[in-house]
């Protein structure tokens, strides 16, 4: 994916039916807040990280419980951190 929106637009990859939908998306991107928080690396985005990846790589996972159980082992390591 380009990082200049003129290479995007010149290459055609915004009117590709796939690539498109990505890039057009882009325009809705905000900074969260929890990127900001001292602990996110070392506590939620290694147990959210596993489950975004398991519920795109495998079309029958509970994506549900994948995230509750992210959501149990970010808060366990948030814990330890006390």
């Amino acid at each position: 994916m380009p990082t200049v929106k003129s290479v995007a637009e010149s290459s055609g990859l915004t009117k590709d039916p796939i690539e498109g939908v990505w890039l057009k998306e882009l325009g809705y991107l905000v900074p969260r807040a929890y990127v900001f928080t001292p602990y996110w690396g070392d506590t939620a985005d290694s147990a959210l990280r596993k489950a975004m990846q398991q519920v795109i790589l495998d079309p029958s996972a509970d994506a549900a419980t994948l995230l509750k159980e992210a959501a149990r082992q970010a808060q366990a390591a948030l814990d330890a951190k006390k």
